[in-house]
């Protein structure tokens, strides 16, 4: 079992912008990205990235809130403080339009 990381940020002119993430234990690549279509469908998927471990960076960073985010860094640090397992998942969806 690893952590990964799944993103997906999509827009479209009259459609939107839609930010999407996982981070989840799971058994492969292969597992988390049959999670993510799960949750948000193929769709989004297809532009999804997968990274191993729990990443926050630029491109999802808006989408975790501060909770989470100690959760995360007890992960990170390998804190015996850590959850045994933790998967977490949101998305968010503008249109201007």
């Amino acid at each position: 079992m690893m952590y990964y990381t799944v993103t997906c940020n999509y827009f479209a002119t009259c459609e939107g912008a839609t930010d999407c993430v996982l981070i989840g234990l799971f058994k492969n690549k292969e597992e988390a990205i049959a999670e993510f279509k799960l949750l948000f469908g193929d769709y989004f998927a297809i532009g999804a990235v997968i990274e191993e471990g729990v990443v926050v960076n630029m491109s999802n960073s808006h989408l975790i809130p501060d909770l989470i985010k100690k959760i995360i860094d007890e992960i990170v640090k390998g804190s015996p403080h850590q959850p045994s397992n933790f998967n977490y998942y949101t998305s968010f969806h503008a249109n201007y339009s």
